[in-house]
């Protein structure tokens, strides 16, 4: 079975298991693509984009590549435990802008005491100038599930 072909099975498992996360299949003869709305103004889209040799996960404005080096069903199981964390306040994306345009992006992880940055993406060309600000989304449609810490006082960690 092809990675597209698998993706879909399995995620389709597994969505069936947790009905409150809203999604949309979109399904092309070279691929698929998996798209989870944010519920919230605070909350951030996600979507994957699988084709035959690659996914490519979308977290707001930022994107992160997969490949399958390690199999087709590991690459599957971890795309799937990283998305259960990034439905819940134990994931967070973290954007720097520079005016109001965001230029660098982290995908952060909450482990009790600290924000720990799991993937990182960041544009070449962008507004030195611009005032500096940063914005914080997260997801709460999951419960959280890597950490007891309180959420509504976790600390806001600068890079």
């Amino acid at each position: 079975m092809n990675l597209p072909e698998s993706f879909r099975q399995y995620g389709a498992a597994v969505l069936a298991r947790n009905s409150e996360i809203v999604h949309k299949w979109n399904v092309e003869s070279d691929g698929c693509s998996l798209s989870i709305p944010a519920l919230s103004p605070n909350g951030f889209d996600i979507r994957f984009e699988i084709e035959r040799g690659a996914i490519t996960l979308y977290w707001g404005n930022w994107h992160t590549r997969f490949e399958p080096t390690a199999g087709v069903d590991k690459l599957i199981e971890d795309l799937f435990d990283l998305l259960r964390d990034m439905l819940s306040p134990d994931m967070r994306v973290r954007e720097l802008c520079a005016g109001s345009n965001p230029y660098r992006g982290f995908l952060e992880s909450y482990d009790g005491a600290h924000w720990a940055s799991e993937h990182e993406m960041a544009l070449v060309f962008w507004n030195y100038f611009g005032k500096r600000s940063v914005r914080t989304y997260s997801n709460s449609i999951l419960p959280a599930r890597m950490s007891n810490a309180n959420y509504g006082t976790a600390p806001d960690r600068e890079h």
